[in-house]
């Protein structure tokens, strides 16, 4: 029952049904004379409200599916509790997630596997040890490393088109506008902000003329990459291009690029459950943190340091080890929270909310105290769980966290004031 409750805590009523539609069929076939008996039954019974009748005929045609609806509905309360009590649980600690990280896992390695077999194919390695070779060509030819490695991660990307089954991903990113949704998000964040107007302006600029580009268009044929771009990459994304959680920014021709790597976007179109394909909203879900944490970084402490002086204060107070080496990340993560409160804001519906911010927080999930990012536990619990605005609109009581949250204004409930020890 645990693990059941725990399962459903990633998918709707819908997906359970179509992955175990298979069951139900046993109760279908007898499902007519089941029906006919119970309204029989009902109306020796006397007079009872529709919707009592309807519920007693559903659980008796279905009882199965009842049960699913009712486990189901168990499981979105405790969903409910566990975002606004201990959000890290509420994202990574359910079955959804392990199998969706597990997932990844596979696809990962089978698109590296791919790329890597059509690069040594073009290039005549041995693609059982692609990677030791291309250590031996650099140390004899380090051009010709540089064009056999592009190659591959324009392979990665060719592997990752194919996967979503979509000729040209990079239109329909666009078409989509998941990337300037949280631009115009991240706007109206900074507008929200208790700041001057003056840094406000600043840094809308800064964020309106941010430009997003896809890994792969960086590696085309002809388009030249300097070897600092090409270490920038694997820095960021791994020599492999895989890493799962990263982005970062690239400035060329006076431009500022943010660059998601291709893990990151493999980890956006990954479904939890096999054969359940995952929509293009379901995928903007799984991206929208990390794009709203990257835009972040160009409007964070080290952008504005000043700007951030109550929240380092507070941050201090609730996070021992040497907060400075974090406040970049951690402003990150504010920005984020703040860019995806405006975004789903006027929502309406709680439910989707929840499920919403626990999908995307997905991305960071595996993350630990690397000296610049806090681990993952007091990311969520302590930073983003007590966000007021995000605990609002996804229906937490009380909205405000008992413990104090660390905004752009300082400390959120203020501490109270110290009793004075002056005579009247």
């Amino acid at each position: 029952m645990i693990h059941a409750k725990n399962l459903i805590y990633s998918y709707t009523i819908k997906e359970l049904k179509t992955n175990i539609g298979f069951l139900l069929i046993p109760l279908l076939i007898s499902g007519a004379s089941v029906q006919a008996r119970f309204l029989e039954g009902s109306q020796q019974k006397g007079e009872k409200s529709k919707i009592s009748r309807d519920d007693e005929i559903h659980r008796a045609v279905d009882p199965m599916g009842a049960a699913i609806e009712d486990l189901a509905e168990e499981a979105r309360r405790e969903l409910h509790r566990l975002t606004c009590e201990d959000l890290h649980s509420a994202v990574c600690g359910t079955i959804g997630h392990q199998d969706y990280m597990r997932r990844f896992e596979e696809r990962k390695d089978a698109i590296k596997d791919k790329a890597a077999r059509r690069t040594a194919r073009t290039y005549r390695i041995n693609p059982e040890n692609f990677w030791g070779r291309l250590a031996e060509i650099k140390a004899e030819n380090s051009a010709l490393e540089e064009r056999i490695y592009d190659h591959y991660i324009r392979n990665i990307g060719r592997e990752l088109h194919r996967l979503l089954h979509d000729e040209d991903l990079t239109s329909q990113f666009m078409r989509m506008n998941d990337y300037y949704k949280m631009r115009r998000a991240m706007g109206a964040a900074i507008d929200a902000q208790d700041l001057p107007d003056e840094t406000k302006g600043t840094m809308k600029g800064k964020v309106g003329d941010l430009e997003f580009i896809w890994p792969d268009q960086f590696f085309l044929e002809g388009n030249e990459i300097s070897k600092e771009e090409r270490d920038e990459f694997k820095m960021f994304c791994g020599f492999d291009g895989m890493n799962y959680r990263d982005a970062y920014f690239n400035v060329r021709n006076n431009k500022t690029y943010m660059v998601l790597c291709p893990g990151t976007l493999l980890a956006a179109v990954t479904p939890g459950l096999e054969g359940v394909p995952m929509s293009l909203s379901a995928r903007f879900e799984y991206l929208a943190f990390v794009i709203g944490h990257e835009i972040g970084h160009i409007i964070d402490t080290r952008e504005h340091a000043g700007a951030f002086d109550r929240m380092s204060g507070c941050v201090a107070n609730e996070f021992v080890p040497s907060p400075s080496n974090y406040m970049r990340e951690i402003s990150a993560d504010y920005w984020s929270a703040e860019a995806l409160f405006q975004h789903l804001n006027n929502n309406g519906d709680q439910e989707e909310i929840r499920n919403f911010l626990t999908r995307s927080f997905n991305i960071i999930c595996l993350g630990d105290d690397d000296g610049k990012h806090p681990a993952v536990i007091i990311r969520l619990n302590t930073f983003i769980g007590r966000n007021p605005n995000l605990r609002r609109i996804a229906g937490c009581e009380p909205p405000i966290a008992a413990e104090p949250a660390c905004t752009i204004a300082g400390e959120t409930p203020a501490p109270p004031a110290e009793a004075s020890t002056t005579s009247p």
